[in-house]
């Protein structure tokens, strides 16, 4: 089972009886059947989708009012009103499914009680203690019941989900599929990076702009090793000189998809690429990447495998929406009135 620490962040689900009548309780914003979902999971929702974009698709590092005003791929739609949409679809399908759960005679066992103090314990000790995990959940809108109660909640989502998407589940996910979408999604590549962008300073702790002498040595290894390339040689001999030592974590390539990386260049080569292809990228405030598209090594392939039933969620997700669509009770008033630029990012 996955590890709840990144839901318990960003989720604030609040459980209760749902009246069938178009009115909902202060501060729920969607519910279905005996389960409510309230106005800080939403904020949390948007705020992940927005990050996301922002970063991964807009390629930018700093929120920015024109980006949300921008026309979305729907006519009609600006990208923070299609954001937001997606925040409520994707809350309404979450309720859905903990409903699901608790009507389907899904329980949780002491083992996910345990995993659940567990994991709470982990991120106080991610705070640095006690008090400053008590002001961590403060400052987020939570108390300590409530941090259980949801990661309760996350437990019942995943359990759902698993129970739904296995072989003759209402949704399930084939073995064909995840091939498909793991041929489709995933490629595998090494690089040699050249960092022309930033050095320890004096105290050997902080960066700081690289030297003009630096940055002169550098444009010149970058030139000897495009130039060996290009004549032919090894890149795996090459690949010992990259700057970040890759080749220690990933001596047969690491294994990406849509999304892993920050830079919206480095991602585009390396599915441009075919298998053997080399590419130079220059990314400005990054660096100088030599980039090569390799096989996908067997057992990282696996282990990325292994995450697709999650990442196809999200297509779920929108079935779940569409099919129970008439069955929310949400406040649409409040979805209305939201205010995506009032929404920080993560």
């Amino acid at each position: 089972m996955k590890r709840i620490i990144a839901f318990l962040l960003i989720t604030v689900f609040a459980f209760g009886l749902v009246s069938c009548s178009d009115k909902l309780p202060e501060g729920v914003v969607v519910a279905y059947g005996d389960v409510e979902v309230d106005e800080g999971f939403f904020y949390s929702e948007v705020s992940a989708y927005k990050s996301s974009y922002l970063y991964n698709v807009a390629g930018l590092d700093a929120d920015s009012p024109v980006v949300w005003a921008g026309d979305s791929e729907e006519e009609g739609v600006t990208v923070g009103e299609a954001i937001i949409r997606l925040a409520l679809e994707e809350s309404a399908a979450m309720a859905w499914a903990v409903d699901w759960a608790k009507k389907n005679g899904i329980e949780l066992t002491d083992d996910d009680y345990s995993l659940i103090e567990q994991d709470l314990a982990l991120l106080e000790e991610q705070c640095g203690g006690r008090e400053e995990y008590i002001k961590f959940i403060e400052e987020h809108g939570f108390t300590e019941e409530e941090m259980k109660k949801n990661a309760e909640f996350s437990l019942y989502y995943d359990k759902a989900m698993q129970s739904l998407t296995s072989k003759g589940g209402k949704y399930e996910i084939s073995e064909e599929e995840i091939n498909e979408y793991f041929e489709e999604n995933y490629v595998a590549v090494k690089h040699v990076y050249v960092n022309n962008v930033a050095e320890l300073g004096e105290d050997g702790e902080t960066y700081v702009q690289i030297s003009a002498e630096t940055l002169e040595e550098k444009e010149q290894k970058a030139e000897t090793i495009e130039k060996a390339l290009e004549n032919g040689d090894d890149f795996d001999i090459l690949y010992s000189m990259s700057d970040d030592g890759m080749i220690s974590p990933y001596p047969d390539g690491m294994v990406i998809t849509y999304g892993d990386v920050a830079s919206i260049d480095y991602e585009e080569a390396c599915f441009d690429l075919e298998i053997g292809e080399w590419k130079r990228v220059d990314i400005p405030y990054y660096g100088i990447y030599f980039i090569k598209r390799v096989e996908i090594p067997e057992a990282l392939g696996e282990q990325r495998k292994a995450e697709i039933p999650y990442v196809m969620r999200a297509d779920i997700q929108q079935e779940i929406y569409d099919e129970f669509e008439d069955e929310f009770v949400i406040n649409k008033q409040y979805i209305e009135d939201f205010d995506i630029n009032a929404v920080e990012v993560q």
